[in-house]
């Protein structure tokens, strides 16, 4: 299918065979990259090539630029569904703009995912750091270094009893 051909692609996108409608997602049923974001391959200029399929929606549906590297199909801080490509649950912009949604939506929360509260004592710089986990962890650091004399993964074990540190 060629890149140019924008009514069989979009025929392709609406289709059942791709295509799974879930509370307002349109999830994709194709291929996948690694990361997890709708795999769909494309002829450009005789050549096959790979493109996210929420950048072909929004190519489509939102008169995104393909060839313009800077600005990016986003999806909004509500959709958290990385194979979704409804255009409603898509925008456009850069890496900045994502990334001042994504503090937004994550501030706006009242618990971090560990399930501490996010209040104002307990936010460390930036908004997305909780300090209880943070200090935990930091002490658990110590106490490597401490007992060990080097970092959590560099630890030797001492025989069949365990690591060096544990009783």
């Amino acid at each position: 299918m060629n890149i140019t051909d924008i009514e069989s692609i979009k025929k392709r996108l609406e289709s059942d065979k791709y295509r799974f409608v879930y509370k307002g997602h349109w999830l994709w049923l194709g291929g996948k990259f690694e990361d997890g974001y709708g795999n769909i391959q494309l002829t450009e200029n005789d050549k096959p090539k790979s493109y996210r399929v929420h950048r072909i929606s929004a190519h489509i549906y939102l008169g995104l630029d393909l060839s313009d590297k800077l600005k990016n199909a986003l999806h909004k801080p509500e959709c958290i569904k990385k194979s979704c490509y409804n255009p409603d649950h898509l925008y456009i912009g850069d890496k900045m703009d994502n990334m001042r949604d994504w503090s937004n939506s994550v501030r706006s929360q009242g618990t971090f995912p560990c399930g501490h509260s996010r209040d104002e004592s307990n936010i460390r710089t930036g908004g997305y750091h909780c300090k209880i986990c943070d200090r935990e962890a930091s002490r658990k650091r110590m106490f490597d270094i401490r007992t060990n004399g080097k970092r959590g993964r560099y630890r030797k074990p001492i025989g069949p009893h365990g690591w060096r540190g544990e009783k």
